[in-house]
């Protein structure tokens, strides 16, 4: 795979857009079009690969605070489409596990929901569910989610009860979910 995508690029360097040669242009049309689909294909794949896996960090409670609750959250890619477990971790050791799902966009972002309580008996029940809004900032040595989450609220979303925070996570290396 990797030696046809060489191959394509190396026959699609010496044609160039000129006005003198727009038949060569013309001709290349096809490899053009080819490259573009290994591109897309690559592009959604790499996004799985980025994504997907274990991720760590913290949520705050409120948006001009700093400190706050370690939160560790599990993701599983389909496509568009994502899925997995969020942890907040509380003081008193215990923790609250959530079922997560969701939605990758073309930019990275994603937009997640919690789903239900992944309830045990010696585990405390959240008051609330949350929204999750992340934007992925990465290199090649640390990958990172940064966003907001809030408080779903059904009468108004524009509450100033409505409780909120920031969430910064980062990608534990070698995890798959």
């Amino acid at each position: 795979m990797l030696r046809l995508f060489w191959r394509l690029i190396n026959s699609l360097i010496p044609v160039g857009l000129s006005s003198r040669n727009p038949k060569g242009f013309m001709m290349r049309f096809p490899g053009l079009l080819c490259l573009g689909l290994v591109l897309s294909v690559t592009t959604s794949l790499s996004a799985q690969r980025i994504l997907e896996g274990q991720w760590r960090g913290t949520l705050t409670n409120g948006l001009s605070s700093n400190q706050g609750y370690p939160f560790e959250l599990f993701l599983k890619v389909d496509k568009q489409k994502v899925s997995g477990r969020s942890y907040v971790y509380l003081p008193d050791g215990k923790f609250i596990e959530m079922e997560v799902h969701g939605v990758i966009y073309e930019d990275f972002s994603i937009y997640l929901e919690d789903l239900r309580l992944v309830a045990a008996p010696d585990r405390p029940i959240p008051d609330f569910l949350r929204k999750y809004q992340l934007a992925f900032k990465g290199d090649i040595w640390k990958k990172n989610l940064y966003g907001y989450w809030q408080e779903v609220v059904d009468d108004d979303p524009t509450s100033k009860r409505r409780r909120l925070g920031k969430i910064v996570i980062t990608k534990v290396e070698n995890s798959k979910a």
